[in-house]
């Protein structure tokens, strides 16, 4: 029973449930695919976004946020609708880290490539938590239909700066096989810890940062439905990371 019990934790924690595929997000397909309510169901730690877009999604615990293009951050209802989104079941017993000294996302993903340059063909997720840091975050406001591709909506998103926040680092890292099913370099949000702000992580600077990092080794996707999403032609991987890189920052 013991051991059955330590294989489930396993399965859940080093597996990540993925609504739709980047590529299908690129290129305009903002539908919602499942509610708040059954994403839950798959994990309590993740990132993603909305039907339409209409903000930045974190999921930590039982609980779902909105990180809106006014700066505000909700709880949003079990019924709302998710068009794109990886979550799974965090690992809290993974070991716990300490780096110092990030001065910028390009600086925090570098240190971070100590857990990932051994095997860059898996999946991994991080949780970091800072206090007192510097962030720069964005959020892309709701679009109507007919929807337009993310580098498009990603013209009117907004920019917030905060200093002194405390608060954690929510990020996955997808090999670069993946490319056209989700992005092939890290992705970070970030929520406060008293939900003050929040959104999609262009850059941060902390004197610290307590991290977990630990490798996924199973994927499963929800694909959408419908004619919006069996009409796309999947681009060439090429051209998607870099039309990826100029929409992520």
């Amino acid at each position: 029973m013991e051991e059955a019990f330590h294989r489930e934790r396993w399965i859940n924690t080093h597996s990540v449930y993925q609504v739709s595929v980047i590529d299908a997000l690129m290129q305009g397909v903002m539908e919602g695919v499942i509610s708040i309510r059954e994403l839950l169901r798959h994990g309590d730690f993740g990132i993603g976004t909305f039907e339409g877009l209409g903000g930045e999604l974190i999921v930590w615990g039982d609980k779902a946020y909105n990180c809106r293009d006014d700066g505000t951050v909700e709880e949003v209802p079990p019924e709302m609708m998710v068009s794109f989104a990886q979550v799974t079941c965090f690992d809290r017993f993974a070991p716990l880290h300490r780096i110092e000294g990030i001065g910028s996302t390009a600086e925090l993903e570098k240190k971070l490539s100590d857990w990932t340059l051994e095997d860059p063909n898996i999946i991994y997720a991080v949780k970091g938590h800072v206090e007192a840091a510097d962030a720069e975050l964005r959020s892309i406001g709701r679009q109507e239909k007919p929807y337009p591709t993310l580098v498009e909506a990603s013209k009117s998103q907004k920019v917030f700066r905060r200093s002194g926040v405390t608060g954690s680092v929510f990020g996955f890292l997808f090999p670069k096989f993946m490319t056209n099913v989700n992005i092939p370099f890290w992705h970070f949000h970030f929520l406060a810890d008293d939900c003050s702000c929040g959104g999609h992580l262009l850059d941060i600077r902390a004197e610290s940062m307590n991290l977990q990092v630990y490798p996924i080794f199973e994927h499963v996707i929800r694909l959408p439905e419908g004619k919006s999403f069996s009409r796309i032609r999947l681009y060439d991987a090429r051209d998607m990371e870099k039309a990826m890189k100029d929409v992520e920052g």
